[in-house]
Order: C-alpha cells, then structure tokens, then sequence
C-alpha cells in the first residue's frame, strides 16, 4: 500500500526531488521496505518538505519602522495596519485601470506607493516600485510593464501576510 503513497508523495514535490537527488535516492531505496519503517520515512519526509516550502528568509525587515517609532510595538502595529488598510486598494485601483492610465500616471501610482511600503519594510517592494518608474519613463511596452505591476501586487501581497502575522502577536 504504501508503494502507491510514495509514488503520490514523490509527483507532489517532483521539483523538489529532481532537485535533490540525495533525497531521490533515499526515496528509491526505501521504497520496498517494511512498514515498520514507514514512519522514519514519514518524519524525514516531512522534515524535508518544511525546509523546501519555508522561505529562507522573511519576507518584512521591521527595522526602518522601529527606529521610526523608537521601537514601541503600539506605533508599529498604527503603522503596519494603516498599510494593510490603504496598500490593496492603491494596487487594486493600479491593476483594474492599468489600460486607462498614461505612462504618466503609472509612474505617479508607483512613486507614491513606495514611501509606505518602504516604511513598513516589505522586502522587494521599494525596488520593484522603482523598477516600474523606471519603465513608465522609458514607455516600455504595456504587457511588459503590467508584468512588472503584477509582479509588485504579488511582493505586495505576500509581504502583507507576513505583516498581518506580526499585528497578530
């Protein structure tokens, strides 16, 4: 029975695996052992998973913000939920009227964007915000510089789970 389990588990995370071909190997060897060791093979594979799905790295740096508000958590927190409550609707409103906008307005959507994301420290953003100034200015072509938007609206948004989390403590 557990034959077919491995084989669900190794399609799941194909590119983990094919990535790592030390741990393709342990899975092909222990692919015809016994169920007693089922579950080394479980937590292992588990323990796997974890380091291949967690990010190395946070997705926030906080330290702009604490030297802002002299490191009290009340401020930090007014700070990080005035961005979560303004930052989607400023994207949302720059995504659904992209085709409207003129380079010009763009730019000006973006520009205004970064001093509050760079003030709550999502890690990315600042640059990618810039990026699409920088694109807007030289008029790059709209299905490229709408990648470009998109891409922020995704740093955006993940660094903004990553924040909800820290209001949460």
């Amino acid at each position: 029975m557990h034959i077919g389990w491995w084989s669900w588990l190794r399609s799941l995370c194909n590119i983990q695996l094919q990535a790592d071909s030390n741990f393709s190997n342990i899975i092909d060897k222990n692919l015809f052992i016994p169920n007693r060791l089922l579950f080394i093979q479980i937590d292992f594979f588990t323990t796997y998973l974890k380091r291949c799905m967690e990010p190395d790295t946070n997705l926030i740096d906080l330290s702009f913000l604490k030297k802002l508000t002299d490191g009290k958590p009340e401020k930090m927190k007014y700070y990080i939920s005035m961005h979560l409550k303004t930052s989607p609707g400023l994207f949302d409103q720059l995504v659904s009227s992209f085709d409207d906008l003129s380079y010009e307005e763009i730019f000006s959507r973006a520009h205004s964007l970064k001093p509050q994301c760079d003030y709550v420290g999502i890690i990315g953003l600042k640059e990618q915000l810039i990026e699409i100034e920088n694109a807007s200015r030289k008029k790059l072509n709209r299905g490229d510089l709408f990648h470009l938007v998109q891409k922020a609206v995704d740093i955006n948004n993940k660094g903004m789970a990553e924040l909800r989390s820290y209001i949460d403590q």
